[in-house]
């Protein structure tokens, strides 16, 4: 993007110049591989395999022409946009659309620099959320365009003042009424984009009404359902987030994550029987999910079947989860199970790290363990 600047502002590339942007290109060679990094510890960054070179060039060119489209026509906005079921045709001919413009750009006689300059600003800035590297299940999302859109934007500005500065635009001989026609199509789709604006809003006001709307408009994807689950989770909607966990579950039967969320909203709502399911069933997609370990320990629990859960919360602590709460809880259970000892031990632990409630019961039930 530097250099683009450098290229728009005509600014010789000397040694000097490359020299002062490394310091920029260092920074987001560290950002980038933290922001792979953080995708891939979140199960976001899909793998490879599966999704074959072709696909991925395909998806690429679709986003790009997708992302043109809803600049100039920005009707069904969603916060999501998932991968197709399969390619249809115009997925087939976004890499015809987009090689044409590209053509066109270069064949381009007049404002071919200010072409150049908004077109690859444009594509440098949306690269980095295509779908270079498969990550999330979204194809595009509007949300990324804030930036990237600053480029198409200066080439209609570009094109706008140009045309609308001439001192006369002539048509086939005669005066042209293009001048005024502009301000009114330009007027016209201003107050457009604005009034498609406001009517958003009310679909952003939270988590609910904004995946609720990711709902309506994909009603087949269980990625939705499962945003909306957490979304009700979040309320407090415990009834309405299980429904929608159950609609995602029976989407996609092998769902870890709708399994895991349906298993915590069971857990709060003290349904500990079918937690302990659900956490089951994510240790069978992934027995190292140290986080599931632990949640299906607190419903055995509930259920008093502590011998079982000192079992899970020891597992989950041996795959590396070192909170203090997963001790304090190990520690009720042994209590619970007349292990005082053991018990006393681990809300030792505990209260080194800071948990409130360890040093309490430390002082009732444990006067050796207290310092």
């Amino acid at each position: 993007m530097l250099f683009l600047l450098d290229y728009r502002a005509e600014r010789k590339i000397t040694f000097k110049v490359i020299l002062e942007k490394i310091p920029f290109l260092l920074l987001s060679v560290v950002f980038g591989v933290i922001a792979i990094s953080s995708q891939s510890e979140g199960g976001s960054l899909n793998s490879l395999t599966g999704f074959a070179l072709p696909a991925r060039i395909l998806s690429v060119c679709y986003a790009v022409a997708f992302y043109v489209v809803k600049l100039l026509l920005p009707v069904r906005l969603c916060a999501m946009h998932y991968f197709p079921d399969k390619f249809t045709l115009i997925h087939y001919l976004s890499p015809i659309i987009i090689a044409l413009v590209i053509f066109l750009i270069f064949k381009a006689k007049k404002h071919k620099k200010d072409l150049i300059f908004g077109a690859l600003f444009f594509f440098f800035s949306i690269s980095v959320v295509l779908q270079i590297f498969p990550f999330g299940n979204a194809i595009a999302a509007e949300r990324y365009t804030y930036i990237p859109y600053l480029g198409l934007f200066y080439i209609i500005a570009k094109y706008l003042s140009s045309l609308l500065t001439a001192n006369e635009l002539v048509f086939a001989g005669k005066k042209s009424v293009l001048k005024p026609f502009l301000v009114i199509i330009s007027v016209c789709y201003l107050l457009f984009i604005t009034l498609t604006t406001y009517y958003r809003i009310d679909v952003w006001e939270n988590g609910l009404t904004l995946f609720t709307d990711v709902v309506e408009k994909h009603p087949g994807q269980a990625h939705g359902r499962r945003l909306r689950g957490l979304a009700f989770s979040h309320y407090n909607q415990y009834d309405m987030a299980i429904r929608d966990y159950n609609k995602a579950i029976e989407l996609n039967p092998r769902y870890k994550n709708a399994f895991f969320d349906r298993g915590m909203a069971r857990l709060i709502a003290h349904d500990y029987e079918n937690a302990l399911n659900d956490f089951t069933q994510v240790l069978k997609f992934d027995s190292s999910a140290a986080d599931a370990c632990r949640d299906r320990g607190t419903a055995y629990a509930g259920m008093q079947m502590y011998d079982a859960a000192i079992s899970d919360y020891s597992k989950a602590i041996e795959l590396g989860l070192k909170e203090p709460e997963i001790y304090f809880n190990r520690g009720l259970a042994r209590f619970l199970s007349s292990d005082n000892e053991g018990a006393c031990k681990d809300w030792a632990i505990a209260n080194q790290n800071g948990y409130m409630q360890a040093e309490k019961m430390l002082k009732q039930y444990c006067e050796n363990h207290v310092r």
